[in-house]
C-alpha cells in the first residue's frame, strides 16, 4: 500500500503518532479502497505529495477515499487534484469518493466551487466504501451481470 514518509505524517522522528497538520495518510484500507485522510491545512504546499499519493493508488488498481473530515482548510489546488484524480477513474469506469462531515470552511470550498456537486460525497466510511466499489461495479461490464 502506498504511504507518504512517516517523518511527513507522525512528526519528523519516524515514530507514528498523531498526524502533522498537513500530513495525508494512507490510514485505513478496505481491500480494493484505500482511504487517503487529510489533517489539517492543505494547500498548493502539499498538492504534490497528494496527487502523487492519489495516482499511486489509481495506478495499483484500488479504489481511492479522500478523507477530508479531518481537514481544517483546503485550497483550489487540492480540488483541482481531486478533479483531477476523479479524471484518471472515470477513464477506467470509476470515480473518486469524497468523505466530508468536516470544518465549515472547507464544506463552503467545496459548495462554492461545485465540487460537492459534481464528486460523489459521503458522510462515513462505510458509505464510501459503498459508493466507490458501487460506482466501479456498475460501470465494470463484467459485473453488470452479477
Amino acid at each position: 500500500m502506498l504511504d507518504l514518509r512517516c517523518d511527513m505524517a507522525c512528526g519528523g522522528d519516524g515514530m507514528p503518532g498523531e498526524p502533522l497538520p498537513g500530513a495525508a495518510l494512507v490510514d485505513r484500507g478496505y481491500g480494493d479502497v484505500a482511504v487517503v485522510s487529510l489533517f489539517g491545512e492543505h494547500d498548493l504546499r502539499t498538492r504534490d505529495a497528494l496527487r502523487e499519493t492519489l495516482s499511486g493508488i489509481v495506478a495499483e488498481g484500488r479504489l481511492p477515499v479522500l478523507d477530508l473530515s479531518a481537514a481544517d482548510y483546503i485550497d483550489s489546488s487540492v480540488l483541482n487534484a481531486a478533479v483531477d484524480t476523479d479524471g484518471l477513474l472515470r477513464a477506467r469506469g470509476a470515480r473518486l469518493v469524497l468523505l466530508v462531515g468536516t470544518a465549515a470552511i472547507v464544506e463552503r470550498a467545496l459548495d462554492v466551487s461545485g465540487i460537492a456537486r459534481i464528486l460523489p460525497c459521503a458522510r462515513d466510511d462505510r458509505e464510501a466504501v459503498t459508493m466507490a466499489r458501487e460506482v466501479a461495479r456498475v460501470t465494470d461490464p463484467a459485473a453488470r451481470g452479477r
